[in-house]
């Protein structure tokens, strides 16, 4: 697939997700981190531009409506989940993307006014999570638990195109580099390569000695086309060897985060839409957490039928 991303928009969804616009609240007992509706509609506007993306709400399900006992008087509680669909214009090209949210509204007063927080909460979560899709600065920093994804990269100075081989390649430093991890994993995932076989190490090696350079995030851009090129073709050859041979990819953790199948089956029980390429780049740590979410998703809806 050829990618439309221009130089500057691919630093920019490399970066990391700054501190600064992570919220916190509490849910389910627990704390967890978000960032707000308003500042993913501000960073998408600043990345892709004003007219070159859209987001509507395509469907809006009630799914609670109920009386609800507060401590000193009783109102209402109402439940929605939305699905909100993504377009993103890239040099001519449509990009959609779509997922599902929930909101929920409390009043004492003002039973309508119960609906529209709901409504429009349920609209901005799915919205979000529709964008997540695009990574970090809008929000997929915060499904992994070591914040590693989360922090203050320094600026980056756009590139002239022309020294860029592949767009795909064109981030330098230390985000490029973890960009090109994730390339490089997810290439090894697809044709089942261990990613620590001694021949991948060998050739990172000599492409940083060619370069005459001491760390992988110092490769010129050219440099970083060539290393992915033939790093492709490295894993391609590798897979090609293979007589059936199982290789782990990793280690497997303490805890095993669901199958693919199992958590597609685990977003179809929540109402949400599941998103296969992104669930397996989520770390296993990440993964669980986002099991979690779901399985709470679902019970809230079971909950509230």
């Amino acid at each position: 697939m050829e990618h439309k991303l221009t130089l500057k928009q691919y630093e920019q969804l490399n970066a990391k997700l700054s501190p600064q616009v992570v919220s916190q609240r509490k849910q389910g007992g627990r704390q967890v981190s978000y960032v707000e509706g308003h500042y993913v509609i501000r960073r998408a506007n600043e990345i892709f531009g004003f007219e070159n993306w859209t987001w509507e709400p395509v469907e809006m399900r009630l799914i609670c409506d109920r009386e609800y006992k507060g401590k000193e008087k009783t109102g209402w509680l109402v439940g929605y989940i939305c699905k909100v669909e993504v377009t993103i214009y890239l040099d001519g090209e449509v990009r959609k993307t779509s997922n599902w949210g929930y909101g929920e509204g409390i009043e004492y007063n003002n039973y309508g006014q119960a609906h529209e927080s709901a409504v429009k909460e349920a609209a901005t979560d799915a919205m979000k999570r529709a964008l997540i899709k695009y990574g970090d600065q809008f929000g997929l920093a915060l499904y992994g638990k070591d914040n590693r994804h989360v922090g203050n990269d320094a600026p980056v100075q756009e590139a002239a195109p022309a020294q860029a081989a592949d767009p795909k390649l064109a981030p330098q430093g230390e985000a490029g580099w973890a960009r090109l991890q994730k390339d490089m994993l997810h290439l090894c995932r697809e044709n089942n390569v261990d990613p620590k076989t001694p021949v991948l190490k060998t050739l990172m090696q000599a492409h940083k000695k060619d370069a005459n350079v001491t760390k992988m995030s110092e490769l010129p851009k050219g440099r970083v086309a060539l290393f992915f090129k033939d790093i492709t073709a490295t894993i391609e050859g590798l897979a090609a060897q293979k007589s059936g041979e199982s290789v782990g990819v990793q280690d497997a953790p303490n805890t095993t985060p669901p199958s693919t199948e199992e958590a597609q089956q685990l977003a179809t029980n929540a109402g949400e839409e599941f998103d296969a390429e992104a669930w397996e780049a989520l770390d296993p740590l990440a993964q669980q957490e986002e099991a979690d979410r779901l399985r709470d998703v679902a019970s809230q809806m079971k909950a509230f039928a």
